[in-house]
């Protein structure tokens, strides 16, 4: 009886022809993959870059990034992680940037410092060669294309302004001005011309 008993448990088990059975060094690495596939279900892909992205503008108004050529070198590094996966990458991204363009004409309110010469205020004798000479703030609110209207607030004088954009935010100015009082002198008109730099 010892004998049949010690025969019975060195048999291998049977598998039922409807079943599929695992050794159990196929059931761990069945086991390892499913929980693979379950963190890649579960987890989300994160790209991360290795290259900054550099976008540049130059004068001519174009737009020129980093990544985009041809080459594998031109192209920016990244790695790729999902789970337990992990692999690199060679991106090349599609830049498309947008530029506000300011309209030709409206309206706005822009400070600007103004020195000015009131051409009627000139001392003819050259005694006082500074007489003539103003400076002050202007604020245009109108605009078309590169001339600009606005209100002038000066030193010895206050009045309206024309002014033309020689340089994106200084140019030349000239207006109708009146001079403030002064001792026994009522306000006296005089037309004036400048420089302003614009803030």
């Amino acid at each position: 009886m010892i004998l049949l008993a010690t025969l019975a448990l060195a048999q291998e088990p049977t598998c039922p022809t409807d079943v599929v059975c695992l050794s159990v060094d196929e059931y761990d690495v069945v086991y390892d993959k499913l929980r693979e596939l379950e963190e890649i279900e579960e987890g989300v892909p994160t790209v991360t870059f290795k290259d900054p992205l550099i976008i540049l503008t130059d004068r001519s108004g174009r737009i020129l990034t980093n990544g985009t050529g041809d080459e594998n070198t031109n192209h920016i590094h990244g790695t790729l992680e999902w789970g337990h996966m992990s692999a690199d990458l060679l991106l090349k991204p599609d830049v498309k940037a947008q530029k506000r363009e300011e309209p030709d004409f409206g309206f706005r309110l822009r400070p600007k410092a103004v020195a000015s010469y009131l051409i009627l205020q000139t001392d003819l004798t050259f005694k006082d060669p500074l007489q003539a000479v103003d400076a002050g703030l202007d604020l245009d609110f109108v605009y078309a294309y590169r001339f600009n209207l606005s209100g002038y607030l000066g030193a010895r004088s206050f009045g309206a302004d024309v002014g033309m954009d020689v340089f994106k935010n200084s140019g030349v100015v000239t207006g109708a001005h009146w001079t403030w009082p002064s001792g026994t002198s009522l306000l006296e008109f005089s037309p004036s011309i400048g420089w302003y730099f614009a803030f």
